[in-house]
């Protein structure tokens, strides 16, 4: 990181009309925890360019990192004063409302946003998702399924969807809309996995060993279902071969994390 910050400072030193340098260099940054010269280039950027969204919301974002969440509502509201339609920005409200427990204020913005564009499925799963938050099941559904109606494939709120249908211990819905995911992409991993888990919640051990089998066809090396069915091969299959097998794969391709060890000890 610090010579991707010498190399990169050397750059913007060289060309100070490439942003995409200076965006680059403010990044790497904050990804050396350096944030105030990461939010001096964010601001710099926003006073030259003061109608792009994009350094006014990552001003925001770092003062978010730097615990100075008053200043970051600020940010965050000043985009949305000349980019009305930033979601990220009506996110990072959202989520600023909640975490200082003002759930009526996300309901609220959150709402709005899907008042302000009701053809785009992305505001429905915010507010969806602040529903969830308060508990309110019934109408994160009903929300989820008004933006499944007109987007059908939309898959964030397939997956918020799958999620409050497994806290409302609804297993055949989740089961279902899981599979419609796996259907349209046989790639999405996390729902494979997620299949896999709800049939073994259900003791249908068969179904949840063939379910990992399909995902470990994606991706063999997918070590959080090598390390699942090595556990399912040994303690509910009675299939120790299996178990070392996959168990052993999965500790190899990450030696230090407890939970392959742990899988591997069987």
């Amino acid at each position: 990181t610090s010579q991707a910050i010498s190399e990169l400072s050397n750059l913007v030193e060289r060309r100070p009309d490439l942003t995409s340098a200076q965006f680059l260099l403010a990044s790497a940054y904050r990804a050396a925890a350096k944030l105030e010269p990461a939010l001096r280039i964010y601001q710099s950027l926003s006073r030259n360019s003061p109608t792009n969204p994009q350094p006014a919301f990552l001003i925001g974002l770092v003062q978010r990192q730097m615990d100075r969440n008053a200043d970051a509502r600020r940010s965050f509201e000043h985009v949305l004063t000349f980019a009305p339609g930033f979601l990220a920005a009506v996110e990072q409200l959202v989520g600023l409302d909640l975490a200082e427990k003002h759930s009526a204020a996300a309901l609220l913005r959150a709402q709005a946003q899907v008042d302000q564009t009701p053809t785009n499925p992305a505001p429905y799963v915010l507010l969806a998702g602040v529903q969830l938050v308060e508990t309110n099941l019934p109408a994160a559904e009903a929300t989820l399924l008004k933006a499944l109606a007109f987007a059908p494939e939309y898959g964030p709120a397939n997956a918020l969807l799958a999620r409050i249908y497994v806290t409302a211990n609804k297993h055949p819905a989740a089961l279902k809309t899981l599979n419609e995911m796996v259907a349209r992409n046989t790639n999405d991993l996390a729902s494979w996995l997620k299949i896999a888990e709800l049939h073994s919640a259900a003791s249908n051990y068969p179904a949840a060993k063939q379910t990992y089998e399909k995902a470990l066809a994606v991706n063999p090396r997918y070590v959080p279902v090598l390390n699942n069915l090595a556990w399912l091969a040994a303690v509910r299959l009675g299939d120790l071969k299996l178990a070392y097998e996959l168990g052993s794969k999965a500790h190899d391709l990450r030696p230090a994390d407890p939970f392959t060890s742990d899988t591997f000890g069987w």
